[in-house]
C-alpha cells in the first residue's frame, strides 16, 4: 500500500517591482486598504517604495470614473447657485480682497466662512506676487468651486480643468473657463499661478504631469501642489485606515522625498513648504478603523453610516495634536509651492 504524497500548490510569484517615481526595484511594502468613501469596502493592494516612501496603488481601477460620479465631494455643489445675490456678491468681494491681500487678512473677525474656501484664502494669500491680474489655472478643479470664488473677487483670468467635469468645456463668465481635460492635455499658458488643489494624488503619471506644470508655468510664477504625505504620523498610526489613503482614487500618496524628486526632475524647485493638516487625519481615520464609511454604507438598510463619534475634547486634543504635527513637519498634508528652478 502506498501513500500519497499531498503538496501544497506553490503560492503565485510577487511582479516585480519598479517604483513609478524613483525607479527603485528594491522590494516595497505591501499594504491592502479598503475603498471607505461610499462604503463598498473593496480591497485595493499598494506598495510602498523602500528609497523615496511614496506608497502608489498596485494596479490602477479599470474605471476610474466609476469612483468619482455626482455623489464624490468636489462635484456634490453647483458653484454657481451661492451667487445669485448682488448685494451678498459685493460683501463677499469685499471680504475675499481684504482676506486675500492685506496684512493680516487672514486674521480678519470676518473671515470666510466655508473651510475649503479659506483654506484656499490661506495657501493663495503666500503667492508672491499675487494679484486680481494673476494668471491661473486649477488643474483637477472638481465643479470649480474656489474658481467661481476667485472671478467673483475681481480675478480677470482663471482656468480650471478637470479630466471628470461633466458638460465639456465651456466659457463661465468674462475670463473664466472651466475645461474637460487633465495637465497633459492643456496646450495654453503660461500661467503666473499653476494650482493643484489635493488632484496631484489622483494622477496615473506623476512625472508627466508634473512636467506638465512646469510647462505651463510661467518664468518667476509659482505651482502651488497640496497632498496628503505618507511620512506622516498619521499614516503611522493608521495604516491602510488612514482616511487619506482614500483607496482607490488616491494613486499616490507621496512623501516629502518623492514630490521633491519629481518636482527637481521637472526643472522645478521647491521654495517653500507649509504643512497644513488638521484633526481629521484622527477624527475620520478612527471612523474607518471603526469601519464606519464617510458618505454612505451599503452594508445598513438605510444607507447611513452610523457611528457614535468622539467627544468635543477628543476633537480638540487631536486638532492641538495636528498643529504640534504640522510645526514638526509630520502633519499628514502639506502645501508645496515651486518654482523654476535657477540655472547654476
Amino acid at each position: 500500500m502506498t501513500t500519497a504524497t499531498l503538496t501544497q500548490p506553490a503560492a503565485p510569484a510577487l511582479a516585480a517591482f519598479r517604483c513609478r517615481v524613483c525607479g527603485s526595484t528594491a522590494e516595497p511594502g505591501r499594504h491592502t486598504a479598503r475603498e471607505m468613501m461610499f462604503g463598498t469596502r473593496q480591497a485595493f493592494d499598494y506598495l510602498q517604495c523602500a528609497e523615496c516612501g511614496c506608497l502608489q496603488i498596485a494596479q490602477f481601477p479599470a474605471d476610474p470614473g466609476a469612483y468619482y460620479g455626482g455623489a464624490y465631494y468636489s462635484f456634490t455643489e453647483d458653484p454657481a447657485d451661492a451667487y445669485r445675490s448682488p448685494a451678498k456678491n459685493l460683501l463677499n468681494r469685499w471680504r475675499d480682497q481684504a482676506t486675500l491681500f492685506l496684512p493680516g487678512g487672514d486674521r480678519l473677525p470676518f473671515r470666510v466662512s466655508v473651510p475649503h474656501l479659506r483654506t484656499g484664502f490661506e495657501f493663495l494669500r503666500r503667492v508672491p506676487g499675487l494679484s486680481l491680474h494673476s494668471r491661473m489655472v486649477d488643474i483637477g478643479c472638481g465643479s470649480g468651486i474656489l474658481l467661481h470664488r476667485l472671478h467673483n473677487a475681481g480675478f480677470r483670468d482663471l482656468t480650471g480643468a478637470d479630466p471628470f467635469l461633466a458638460g465639456g468645456d465651456r466659457q463661465v463668465g468674462r475670463g473664466f473657463r472651466m475645461l474637460a481635460r487633465d495637465a497633459q492635455s492643456l496646450d495654453d499658458g503660461p500661467y503666473d499661478i499653476v494650482l493643484m488643489n489635493h488632484s496631484f494624488e489622483h494622477v496615473p503619471d506623476p512625472a508627466a504631469t508634473m512636467a506638465a506644470v512646469a510647462r505651463l508655468l510661467a518664468p518667476g510664477g509659482t505651482a502651488v501642489i497640496r497632498v496628503p504625505l505618507c511620512d506622516s504620523e498619521a499614516w503611522q498610526r493608521y495604516g491602510a485606515d488612514w482616511f487619506q489613503l482614500d483607496a482607490p482614487r488616491h494613486y499616490y500618496l507621496h512623501t516629502q522625498r518623492s514630490l521633491r524628486l519629481l518636482a527637481g526632475r521637472a526643472g522645478l524647485a521647491v521654495a517653500r513648504v507649509v504643512h497644513d493638516s488638521d484633526h481629521h487625519q484622527f477624527t475620520l481615520s478612527e471612523r474607518y478603523r471603526d469601519d464606519v464609511p464617510l458618505v454612505r454604507d451599503p452594508q445598513r438598510p438605510d444607507g447611513k453610516p452610523s457611528w457614535a463619534g468622539l467627544t468635543e475634547a477628543q476633537v480638540q486634543e487631536f486638532e492641538a495634536l495636528a498643529q504640534r504635527l504640522n510645526a514638526e513637519g509630520r502633519g499628514d498634508q502639506a502645501t508645496f509651492y515651486l518654482r523654476h528652478a535657477q540655472p547654476a
